[in-house]
């Protein structure tokens, strides 16, 4: 924690470096100052900052979040407060399903330890149960799919049956067309179409997307990446939930 606060300073300590030489620049420019020589200084000092943001990063994962060049009590209120009961059990889950979005890890090394054995029998656990949980989900749909089915087909045959028709041999064609439309429609007993699945599919991953609109302000597309991402269990960590429920 100490390293990642150091982190943030340095990157603070640069962009105010970077401030002043700007300032100082606006103030010292001449007119045989050219524009290049100008625009050289400036890369150079956007490359440094780009250089110290890339390390405080790629070492203890410093973001945007804990930079701010106003709130000194502000970082560390949220440094202190990085590692809560909601926040563990957010990076547990997240561990134990394989998704890892990587907004939190941790950085000592009987931290790493204990997340390598924590993960080596969770992982295998939470397999276990998502894999239980799926085959309880999909007979389900199967039941109600069938269900439904079923249903549709009383209604015909009751329909076919209490049709008015003169002659018996129209009434009997138009059953038999019923039945045949039927029987082209349903599935074997079990098997459910492609499109039902992608569809429950997209349904889910919709409301869950609707749901982290409103509560994180993401646009829509943002939203739904996210759920697919999560669901799949990819899990790059570019968009992260950063409000408690």
């Amino acid at each position: 924690m100490a390293q990642k606060k150091d982190h943030c300073q340095r990157v603070r300590g640069t962009i105010l470096d970077f401030i002043d030489l700007l300032w100082k620049n606006r103030k010292q420019t001449t007119v045989t100052e050219t524009k290049k020589q100008w625009q050289m200084q400036l890369n150079r000092g956007l490359l440094n900052i780009t250089n110290v943001l890339y390390a405080a990063y790629a070492t203890d994962y410093v973001s945007y979040s804990l930079i701010d060049l106003n709130e000194t009590d502000g970082l560390n209120k949220l440094l202190e407060n990085a590692w809560t009961l909601k926040s563990a059990a957010f990076f547990s889950t997240t561990t134990i399903v394989t998704i890892g979005y990587g907004n939190m890890v941790p950085a000592t090394a009987h931290g790493r330890l204990l997340c390598i054995l924590f993960a080596l029998f969770g992982c295998p656990l939470a397999i276990i149960t998502v894999g239980d949980l799926g085959k309880f989900l999909s007979e389900l749909v199967v039941h109600c799919y069938n269900k439904g089915w079923k249903f549709k087909k009383a209604v015909i045959e009751y329909m076919a049956e209490r049709s008015c028709f003169p002659d018996k041999t129209i009434r009997n064609w138009d059953s038999d067309v019923l039945s045949l439309h039927y029987e082209d429609l349903i599935l074997g007993e079990g098997d459910i179409s492609a499109s039902i699945v992608i569809s429950i599919f997209l349904i889910y991953n919709t409301i869950g997307a609707l749901v982290f609109k409103i509560t994180e302000g993401w646009t829509f597309m943002d939203s739904f990446y996210f759920c697919f991402i999560s669901i799949t269990t990819v899990g790059f960590g570019d968009f992260v939930p950063k409000h408690d429920p």
